[in-house]
Order: structure tokens, then sequence, then C-alpha cells
């Protein structure tokens, strides 16, 4: 492991509560699918892997763990890869968009019922919703995407 690494400062950070964490390393395809351990969680940090569809992997294995009021933390929102989750999760009903620091995204978990993760009622999700012909009534609503509108994509690539 190196020296400078995230994990290396989480473990000797002295804020870590070592006996109240279970660290499963490796890469989180394979870990998120076979983790069976998982309780409701408080905060959760979703900083894995940047390219497609490995962040919306992440959240399907996560949130339905996320308890109500409990945080999910999104960082690098810089990369349109999370940009375009985050825009999901700005929209959706079971998060509250709380802040946007720097290129972190965070969002509280709403009183919600948790998304059915073996259901498809894509109808039912907003961020589905506003891009389809199915929206209801007569006028339609104007798609604003509240991550991707921070343009924090040219900060990155400046």
């Amino acid at each position: 492991m190196e020296a400078q690494s995230s994990i290396r400062f989480f473990e000797d950070c002295p804020l870590t509560r070592r006996d109240r964490i279970e660290l499963v390393l490796g890469p989180t395809q394979k870990t998120l699918p076979l983790y069976q351990n998982h309780a409701q969680y408080d905060v959760v940090l979703l900083d894995g892997p940047h390219g497609y569809p490995f962040p919306d992997l992440e959240y399907y294995f996560i949130y339905p763990h996320i308890r109500k009021g409990g945080i999910l933390i999104l960082d690098d929102l810089a990369i349109p890869t999370i940009a375009r989750l985050g825009d999901f999760l700005a929209e959706d009903d079971m998060f509250e968009l709380m802040a946007v620091v720097d290129a972190t995204g965070l969002f509280r978990r709403t009183e919600v019922e948790t998304f059915s993760p073996y259901g498809d009622s894509w109808w039912t999700q907003k961020y589905n919703v506003r891009r389809t012909s199915r929206q209801q009534g007569a006028e339609k609503i104007p798609v604003e995407d509240q991550i991707t509108k921070l343009g924090l994509n040219r900060k990155l690539f400046r």
C-alpha cells in the first residue's frame, strides 16, 4: 500500500474508530456483490472506480442499506460518470441534496421508502419521467441537472 494512499490516511487518522469499522479491501466490482454483513449505515462514501458503469454498480449495492436520515457522500462530481449519478440523486425522492463542496456532493436519505433493488418501476423516478414522453400533464417540465450545471467538469480540465 502506498504511503500517500487514502486508505493509509484513514487508518492513521486519530478519529478513525477501528473497533466500529470492518475494512473490506479490493475492487468494489468484486467485493460489494459478495459482501453479506450489511447494517443500516449512517454515512456512506462512494469514491471507488469512476469508469461507467462502476459508480452506478456501487450505488446499487449500497443504497438499500443507508438508513433514513443517513448521509451519502459522492466524491469526484467533476467526472461525468459521477456527475450523472449526482444528477439522478438530486432528483430522486429518496435523497435530498444538502451541499456540494468542491467536487463532493452530500445527500441526505429521506423518509421515502427504498426503491426496490429487484423491481423496475422506472416510470416512478423523477429522473426518468422528466426525460421521457411519459410526463404527466400537458406541459413538459424543463430538465435542469443540478450537479452538471455547476460546471465542475470545466474545473477538472483547466
